[in-house]
């Protein structure tokens, strides 16, 4: 009974990873003043803020962080900054492979970027967060439309449903959607 089980989970695990995401609902976020639009599950939440890197969109799944920013048992959330105008550490002539070979120098790496695999700009790494749990990130890095998005997953690492919330990452950035262009001004 207990390799039944075995059987019966690791095809589910499988069927998970391989059926890419499509939501019953899927609701719609647009940015007016950014000038782009994204779909998401109709069951996380979506909250626009500024913060001292210019404008950011979080779309997550619960209600209240841990203690210390780590999501809860359960939870993930992707956070999506777009530009221009371009942050005064980032300028716009940067190549998203060299930002994120940068960032990953400072976490426990567990995929570094390479231009040879397909699709955008990705690092995967892991941090302990102070509320003790410990997190795997996901950091992308895209160029679409003119513009440049840094969007990342957060998720703790010991959580089963790891593999859903990278597939809802992948379908916000195939969902992504730039519309008008706007001017470059680096940011101070």
């Amino acid at each position: 009974m207990k390799r039944r089980a075995n059987i019966f989970l690791a095809t589910a695990l499988l069927v998970t990873l391989a059926v890419p995401w499509q939501p019953a609902r899927a609701a719609q976020y647009t940015d007016a003043t950014a000038g782009y639009t994204f779909s998401y599950p109709d069951d996380w939440t979506v909250e626009p803020y500024s913060d001292a890197n210019g404008s950011v969109v979080t779309v997550r799944n619960f209600r209240a962080y841990l203690h210390g920013g780590s999501p809860p048992m359960g939870g993930a959330y992707i956070a999506m900054h777009s530009y221009p105008p371009y942050p005064s550490w980032w300028p716009p002539d940067t190549d998203e492979y060299q930002w994120l070979e940068k960032w990953g120098q400072t976490f426990n790496v567990i995929v570094h970027p390479s231009r040879s695999i397909p699709g955008p700009a990705r690092l995967v790494f892991t941090s302990e967060s102070t509320a003790g749990p410990v997190d795997t990130h996901v950091s992308i890095a895209l160029r679409k439309g003119g513009r440049l998005f840094r969007i990342g997953l957060e998720y703790q690492t010991a959580d089963l449903n790891g593999p859903l919330y990278e597939q809802v990452l992948s379908g916000i950035i195939d969902s992504l959607a730039p519309g008008t262009q706007l001017t470059a001004t680096p940011a101070a």
